[in-house]
């Protein structure tokens, strides 16, 4: 290409100057540092956070020392669904609990400590025997005002009931608590 010569002028060249050149790289490399920081912060404020699992309540799904990630945006919840929540008493400490009782459900637990929803016993096939010995004499100080949930509470229960700090001790947990939902183990610790 032949350069563009201005009357009474120096010939053209096509193409950008050198300060031209050192801006827009000096930009790129804002930008790209910029994403690199905020980018991470901004998926742990709005999409997903990594947990570790402090304590036996959830044992065996979840066991002390694991690592997790939950999502932070989580459509409607569901019986079974492991979340995320403040705990009630202090927000300060988050707790990891499944949803049992759902809201405007009447939860109770039978005379073998089977929870009941309604009347009817549920299946929990994530539970084991030799972790659910006291279940029965832990229902029986639950307060009868926290068996039958709101519009917008959930009743929380660990999976290692033996062990778990949870509804049945500072009763149903508002949907506003509610800040995750488990999402994957990416970090097993040793057991």
């Amino acid at each position: 290409m032949q350069p563009v010569i201005e009357p009474g002028g120096q010939p053209q060249r096509n193409g950008w100057s050198q300060p031209k050149k050192t801006i827009v790289l000096a930009s790129i490399v804002v930008i790209a540092v910029a994403l690199y920081y905020a980018l991470p912060v901004v998926l742990v404020v709005f999409v997903a956070q990594p947990l570790k699992i402090d304590g036996a309540a959830m044992s065996p799904t979840l066991n002390n020392g694991d690592r997790i990630l939950v999502n932070k945006q989580f459509g409607n919840l569901k019986r079974g669904d492991i979340v995320v929540f403040y705990y009630p008493k202090d927000t300060t400490k988050s707790f990891v609990k499944r949803i049992i009782g759902l809201p405007g459900e009447k939860i109770d637990a039978d005379a073998n400590g089977s929870i009941t929803i309604n009347g009817q016993a549920i299946e929990e096939s994530y539970l084991r025997k030799e972790r659910n010995q006291s279940s029965r004499a832990r229902w029986s100080i639950v307060p009868a005002e926290w068996m039958l949930l709101n519009e917008d509470a959930y009743f929380m229960l660990g999976d290692n009931r033996d062990a778990s700090n949870d509804s049945r001790s500072y009763g149903p947990v508002k949907k506003e608590l509610i800040y995750g939902k488990y999402f994957m183990r990416y970090w097993a610790a040793r057991q």
